[in-house]
C-alpha cells in the first residue's frame, strides 16, 4: 500500500515534494469471516411533526443516522436523548432515519416525506365571500389570506368560526387557509379555498406555473438565481410566514437580505407577473450559534476572538468558491497571500460539531483593491444622509424601513441626499453599496435612526445583572428595541 501526502495540492502517486512524502507499506489481508449483523435492539417512531422517538434508556451508546434523498446528512449522538427533531426537513425531500451502534444498524428504519402536513380543519367560502371553519373557539389558529400570490392578511382565528375579508378587489385571485404554530413553525392545517370577487365564487386551483428559474442559498444567506440580467422577476422573501420584501431582481443575479433575524424562518422564491416562477428555498437564520468574532484590517489580516488550541478552521471563499480551509487552532490571526484585485472574498470560522462542520463566527467580506469601509456615512439633525468621497463615485444609497429595503438611490451625483418619505417612530437603516465584480458590496458604515426622536433624548445603562435602566419619566411614549 502506498501513501502520498503533499501540502497545498493533491499528491501524485510518486515524486519528491518540498512539504510531504511518499511511503510504501506491506499489508496482509486475512480471510476473517464477516461478522454477524448486530440484532435490532431499538424501535423508532416518527410523528406528524417529524419528532423522532426511540426505545431504550438514556446513556445507550447509540447514534441517530439521518438520510436525505439517499445521502446521509447527519450522524448525531443519541445517548442523552430519547427524542430528536431534525430541523432541516426540506419540503419534498425523502428522509430515512435509523439508529446505529459500532457502525451497525440497530433499529428499524422510519421513512417520511417533508411537507406532508396533516389537514385538521375544513374551511369553505359562500357567495358573500364569508369564510367558515369547523372546530371550536379558542383553538390557536390563524387565518391567512393571499391576493394574487401575495399574503395580505394574517389574523387570529381563535375567537371566531367565520370571517369576511372586506378589502376584496374585483378580478383579483384570492386563496385562504388556516395555519397553526407547531413545534417552532407555522403549519398549514386546513384545505385551501379560492375565489375571485366579481367573477365566480369558488374556483378550482389554477395549474401551477412552470418553474422557470432555480434559486440557491449559501451558508451566509446569499441568494443566487439562474436566468439572465434583465429578466422581469422579483425576489419574494417571507419571514415567519409573512412576506416582508418584494424586490426587483431584473438587474441582479445574487442578493442578500440584511435583516435575517436570528431564530426566524425564511422562505424565498422568484415571482413573475404575480406568479411563483422558481423553486422555494428555506433557511433558519442563526440556526448555528456564532461563538467567535472575526474582523479584517486594511492589510487584509483576519483576527479572531477566543484562545489558542480551539479546534477551529479558517474558511476563505473567493468569488463564491472556497479556496482555502486552514487549521486555526494555533493562530489568532491569519493573512491570505493569494489575493486577486477586484475579486470578492468572504472569510469565516468553522468547527466540527455533532458530525458536521458548522459556521461558528460572523462572516467578513472584502475586495482587494477596494478599501474596506471605503466611505464614511453621517446623518444630520434634519435626516440628511451625507457621504465622503467625490461626486461621480459609483455608489448607491440603500434605505431600510422597519427591516424592509424601500429605496436604492444613485449616490454618484451628490454627497448629500434627503429622503422625503420618512415616517415618525419607524426604524431606519442606511448604508452605501457598490457593484464589485458582479457583487453588490456594502462599502460604508451603517446608520440607524428613528425620526420623531430628538438625538440623545434618553440615556440607557445596564448593571452587572443585565438589568436595563433609562432616563425620563413613567408614561414616556417609548419602546425597547433589542438587536442580537
Amino acid at each position: 500500500m502506498r501513501i502520498a501526502i503533499k501540502y497545498g495540492s493533491p499528491a501524485t502517486p510518486c515524486g519528491q515534494f518540498t512539504y510531504g512524502e511518499v511511503e510504501d507499506y506491506t499489508v496482509e489481508i486475512a480471510g476473517n469471516p464477516i461478522p454477524d449483523p448486530v440484532p435490532t435492539q431499538y424501535t423508532l417512531n416518527v410523528d406528524n411533526n417529524y419528532l423522532l422517538s426511540r426505545t431504550g434508556d438514556l446513556g445507550d451508546a447509540a447514534v441517530w443516522v439521518i438520510e436525505k434523498d439517499g445521502a446521509i446528512v447527519l450522524q448525531r449522538n443519541a445517548a442523552n436523548e430519547l427524542t430528536y427533531q431534525y430541523f432541516n426537513n426540506t419540503t419534498g425531500s425523502q428522509f430515512r432515519v435509523w439508529l446505529s451502534a459500532g457502525g451497525q444498524q440497530v433499529s428499524n428504519i422510519v421513512e417520511y416525506e417533508a411537507g406532508q402536513v396533516v389537514s385538521t380543519h375544513d374551511i369553505s367560502v359562500d357567495a358573500n365571500y364569508q369564510i367558515t371553519r369547523n372546530g371550536f373557539l379558542n383553538e390557536p389558529l390563524t387565518w391567512v389570506i393571499e391576493k394574487d400570490g401575495v399574503v395580505v392578511l394574517q389574523r387570529n382565528a381563535a375567537n371566531e368560526l367565520d370571517y369576511t375579508y372586506f378589502n376584496n378587489v374585483d378580478n383579483s385571485y384570492y386563496r385562504v387557509w388556516l395555519e397553526q404554530f407547531v413545534n417552532g413553525s407555522y403549519e398549514v392545517v386546513s384545505n385551501v379555498v379560492y375565489y375571485v370577487p366579481g367573477s365566480v365564487v369558488v374556483i378550482p386551483p389554477e395549474p401551477p406555473e412552470p418553474t422557470l428559474y432555480t434559486l440557491n442559498v449559501d451558508n451566509d444567506y446569499i441568494l443566487s438565481r439562474t436566468g439572465e440580467l434583465g429578466d422581469s422577476v422579483t425576489w419574494e422573501i417571507e419571514k415567519d410566514g409573512v412576506i416582508v420584501l418584494s424586490r426587483n431582481a431584473s438587474s441582479e443575479m445574487v442578493y442578500q437580505y440584511y435583516n435575517n433575524a436570528f431564530g426566524s424562518k425564511f422562505r424565498v422564491w422568484l415571482a413573475a407577473g404575480g406568479q411563483q416562477a422558481s423553486n422555494i428555498v428555506e433557511y433558519e437564520a442563526g440556526s448555528v450559534v456564532s461563538t467567535h468574532d472575526i474582523s479584517v484590517d486594511a492589510n487584509y489580516q483576519i483576527t479572531r476572538s477566543g484562545v489558542l488550541n480551539e479546534p477551529l478552521t479558517w474558511v476563505i471563499e473567493k468569488d463564491g468558491v472556497v479556496v482555502l480551509q486552514r487549521y486555526a487552532a494555533n493562530e489568532l490571526d491569519y493573512t491570505y497571500f493569494n489575493h486577486v484585485n477586484n475579486s470578492y472574498y468572504r472569510v469565516w470560522l468553522e468547527q466540527f460539531v455533532n458530525g458536521a462542520y458548522e459556521v461558528v463566527s460572523n462572516v467578513v467580506h472584502y475586495v482587494p483593491g477596494v478599501a474596506i469601509n471605503a466611505y464614511n456615512a453621517t446623518l444630520t439633525n434634519s435626516y440628511d444622509l451625507i457621504r465622503d468621497g467625490s461626486p461621480g463615485d459609483s455608489v448607491s444609497w440603500v434605505l431600510e424601513e422597519n427591516g424592509v429595503v424601500i429605496l436604492e438611490k444613485d449616490a454618484s451625483p451628490s454627497l448629500l441626499y434627503n429622503y422625503g418619505g420618512l415616517i415618525a417612530d419607524s426604524n431606519y437603516r442606511a448604508w452605501l453599496v457598490q457593484m464589485v465584480n458582479g457583487q453588490q458590496t456594502v462599502v460604508s458604515n451603517i446608520l440607524e435612526f428613528t425620526p420623531g426622536l430628538s438625538f440623545g433624548t434618553f440615556s440607557l445603562s445596564i448593571d452587572p445583572s443585565y438589568r436595563l435602566y433609562r432616563s425620563g419619566s413613567l408614561g414616556d411614549n417609548v419602546q425597547p428595541r433589542f438587536r442580537s
